[in-house]
């Protein structure tokens, strides 16, 4: 293990240096996994792991079937302000200062929020605050400071946890501009902007059970007690249910870890492909349905022609404008804006009329699901 890991970051720093050195400059073609199997001498494992990486770090981009290349640099978002939660020292005399507290701004379903919370408030008027929360300690001693500095108002994405804290709270007793997004916290009632999971896991299944499919897989990176994934089992299991004359079958694989060992997942996938005859995988997080990809095509299975993929984010948004999966469409910009509009309403009307804000989402049919595979 130690070997393959040295290996691993080995092609990594390569790739890393060259971009320093600017021997490799945005939209330059990286090597193919099997140029850079034969360049280094490792397996296919290795070279794959090696890219993801980058990949997941937003340092390049993998369009599938068409290869890899250094990513250009993202839009900025500024005026924004990124922070931890002790790098804030105090408020603004002229601004207006708020928080949006997220679990991560590494993926760019984080960044399309992050754009759309800034379209509602002006610079000229608003000072926002970017947290990265990653856990539910860190997320608590974030919204502790940010109670004691004084911001005015927080949009929170709460990361994955079935309470809510002691400052979520006091926050709610003592009528603080906070508003939720993405997910709820059973046991609090506040103001919340989210996406209706359930009738996006009903348009999931229906799409793919009109393919012909009939054995499935659900992957998410989360608990499915977590409440948009398990509204989102509950769909699909609904839509099943609804297509009762054809016998179905679900695995739902919960807490689904990238960093696990590739060669467990490579077991896992060629069980599910080969002995349960699963036909379509349904995901619930664009980076483990790009990761998924990358693990069945390095199998040698095609898709959608062996294995239909389908997301509720959309993975190409995390690389590339190029059409490819088929996923659940969940504006997650109108979303953020949404949550903006009724932070700067509780802000500046003192309106704390609890909202509560349910999206429709929008199926996306692109080239990673196709009719069941004839056997």
């Amino acid at each position: 293990m130690e070997k393959h890991q040295a290996l691993f970051q080995t092609i990594k720093q390569d790739i890393l240096q060259k971009l320093q050195l600017k021997e490799l400059k945005p939209g330059d073609r990286l090597p193919t996994e099997s140029e850079l199997m034969e360049q280094y001498n490792v397996s296919r494992i290795t070279a794959s792991r090696a890219l993801n990486e980058l990949r997941n770090e937003g340092i390049i981009i993998r369009y599938p079937g068409k290869g890899t290349f250094v990513a250009n640099k993202p839009e900025p978002i500024l005026p924004l302000q990124t922070a931890s939660s002790g790098s804030v020292s105090g408020t603004s005399a002229s601004l207006t200062e708020i928080a949006f507290i997220l679990p991560t701004i590494q993926d760019y379903f984080s960044l399309s929020l992050i754009n759309g919370l800034k379209s509602v408030f002006s610079p000229d008027q608003y000072r926002l605050y970017l947290f990265s929360s990653q856990n539910d300690k860190s997320e608590d001693q974030i919204l502790k400071r940010c109670l004691e500095i004084g911001i005015s108002g927080i949009v929170l994405f709460p990361v994955d946890q079935a309470y809510y804290s002691d400052q979520l709270l006091y926050m709610k007793i003592n009528s603080y501009p906070l508003v939720l997004i993405d997910r709820i916290l059973p046991g609090i009632d506040t103001s919340y902007v989210i996406t209706d999971n359930y009738k996006a896991g009903q348009l999931a299944m229906n799409h793919l059970h009109q393919l012909g499919h009939r054995n499935f897989a659900f992957f998410t990176k989360t608990h499915q007690s977590t409440a948009p994934v398990q509204n989102r089992i509950q769909g699909i299991q609904n839509e099943m249910e609804n297509n009762a004359n054809s016998a179905s079958n679900l695995r739902i694989y919960e807490r689904f870890d990238i960093e696990k060992p590739l060669s467990y997942y490579y077991e896992l996938m060629t069980m599910l492909i080969r002995h349960d005859r699963i036909t379509a995988i349904i995901v619930s997080e664009s980076a483990a349905c790009l990761y998924l990809y990358d693990l069945i095509t390095s199998l040698g299975y095609k898709i959608p022609q062996d294995i239909s993929l389908l997301s509720f984010d959309n993975p190409i948004s995390a690389v590339s404008d190029f059409n490819f999966f088929t996923h659940i469409n969940q504006s997650e910009y109108a979303l953020s804006q949404e949550a903006g509009q009724i932070l700067k309403r509780m802000i500046q009307k003192k309106d704390f009329t609890v909202q509560r804000k349910v999206l429709t989402p929008v199926l996306e049919i692109h080239n990673s699901t196709g009719l069941v595979p004839v056997k």
